[in-house]
């Protein structure tokens, strides 16, 4: 893990010992795991990859081919090989902020009938709150572009092109 991922997984309550801080972080991998949220982490990589694709693709048009070809051969790659250590950062935030016995009652949780249900419907959940999150943001954005570009100029400031 990195240093600034380890400072920032490291607990913040006073671990009686090494052995219950460790108790908590295979927990929480354990929760991880029941929870497929590697997966699901995935699934949002790919999207944001998608969403820098079309960035990429807008400043370079008739270059669509050879830009997913880019991402898939150099960008992709690199986020998926760090992903285990995204992963371990999780489980330290897990393992500082719930206690075992609090991980185990969510992991029985998971394995009713409508945990497990919420957890085939996370992937689906996810990818609609993304697009929900990505046209709610971009709107609230050119709102608040536009008054703060407004009051610039009202005050005779200048405004910068983009924003």
């Amino acid at each position: 893990m990195s240093l600034a991922l380890s400072l920032l997984c490291a607990p913040a309550w006073a671990a009686p010992d090494k052995a219950e801080y460790d108790a908590r972080v295979g927990k929480a991998r354990e929760l991880i795991a029941i929870t497929g949220m590697a997966k699901l982490s995935d699934q949002i990589t790919t999207a944001m990859v998608g969403q820098i694709g079309q960035m990429v693709n807008k400043l370079n048009p008739g270059h669509e081919a050879e830009v997913k070809e880019m991402l898939e051969e150099y960008f992709l790659p690199e986020v998926r090989a760090s992903a285990p250590e995204f992963m371990e950062a999780i489980a330290g935030i897990y393992a500082t902020n719930f206690t075992v016995a609090e991980m185990d009652a969510v992991i029985d949780f998971y394995k009713t009938p409508v945990g497990i249900k919420m957890l085939n419907s996370l992937p689906t959940l996810t990818q609609q709150s993304m697009a929900v999150g990505q046209a709610w943001g971009q709107a609230v954005a050119q709102r608040a572009t536009g008054k703060f570009v407004e009051a610039l100029k009202k005050r005779g400031l200048k405004a910068p092109q983009q924003l």
